[in-house]
């Protein structure tokens, strides 16, 4: 039997953990009263910075996801297809959010999703970039 290779180990790893962390958005959306941090740690809009963060987790996670495909569209796409699986989820996760007690459904909150998403995928391209120009920086010239 062929042993995996170690990309497509990378691949199923970055997978699992975006269907993982999309699941925990989910058990925390579901929560009529989400843990909240202490109280001096609120100002004000800490909501939407929550929201922002949380996505841009999301966001880079999906960007890895998709990039390491082996289907070249996704591949040459991966920003552009991650930044839209990302809002399409937030959406569903705020539409979701209306039916649970004592929480509702923000276009505040599905706009610092949708940024979060964007600043997430932006980073992993980022991150992408960096290491390849390091590389090519250690690598031998002939």
């Amino acid at each position: 039997m062929k042993k995996p290779s170690r990309e497509f180990l990378l691949t199923l790893m970055y997978r699992i953990l975006t269907v993982l962390y999309a699941s925990l958005i989910f058990v925390l959306s579901s929560m009529p009263a989400p843990p909240q941090p202490p109280k001096e740690f609120l100002f004000p809009y800490i909501d939407l910075f929550e929201h922002a963060a949380e996505y841009s987790i999301l966001g880079f996670l999906l960007f890895y996801s998709i990039v390491k495909s082996k289907r070249q569209y996704l591949k040459t796409n991966a920003f552009e297809l991650s930044v839209i699986i990302g809002v399409l989820y937030s959406f569903t996760d705020e539409l979701h959010q209306y039916f649970v007690p004592n929480r509702v459904m923000a276009i505040e909150d599905l706009f610092a999703d949708s940024l979060g998403v964007l600043w997430g995928a932006f980073v992993a391209v980022a991150l992408i970039v960096y290491l390849a120009n390091r590389r090519e920086e250690v690598a031998p010239t002939a």
